[in-house]
């Protein structure tokens, strides 16, 4: 029976396949991608993208080349490959077909998932807006003792 971990690992997984069936991309650009593509909900963090891109390249489902990003930086890009798309239908699939079931919508562009905010590497905008005016409160309020 799979574990949390490895249905977490299996959701990024899938969803960097998705990004990269558009074509190539480098490290940051995937994690920008799937932030836009998530409405800016999901936000994937290196900590949890990194290890997945190897794991994923080691499996044979994406391979990596160095080239130039668009600010003329040396950058590792990464682009899927046969077993990656076929992984990537495999995955889909089950989801399609459930989806269908109970008559929602699916296109190659909806990436709406909402991740608890416990979950290592992953933050959702609520925590992120949650932690931000927290931090602005913190800074705001004067020391004690202080008028």
């Amino acid at each position: 029976m799979p574990t949390n971990a490895d249905q977490l690992h299996g959701t990024l997984d899938m969803l960097v396949l998705k990004v990269l069936a558009a074509g190539a991309q480098h490290g940051y650009g995937i994690a920008v991608r799937l932030h836009q593509l998530s409405a800016d909900v999901l936000r994937v963090e290196e900590g949890s993208l990194y290890p997945a891109l190897y794991r994923m390249e080691q499996r044979g489902w994406i391979r990596s080349s160095w080239g130039l990003s668009d600010n003329n930086r040396r950058a590792r890009f990464y682009q899927l490959t046969r077993a990656g798309r076929r992984q990537l239908g495999a995955e889909t699939e089950p989801t399609r077909t459930s989806r269908a079931s109970v008559g929602l919508p699916w296109s190659s562009r909806s990436i709406r998932i909402a991740y608890p905010t416990t979950c290592t590497g992953w933050r959702s905008r609520a925590a992120t807006s949650e932690h931000q005016h927290a931090t602005k409160r913190s800074q705001a309020a004067p020391a004690r003792g202080q008028p």
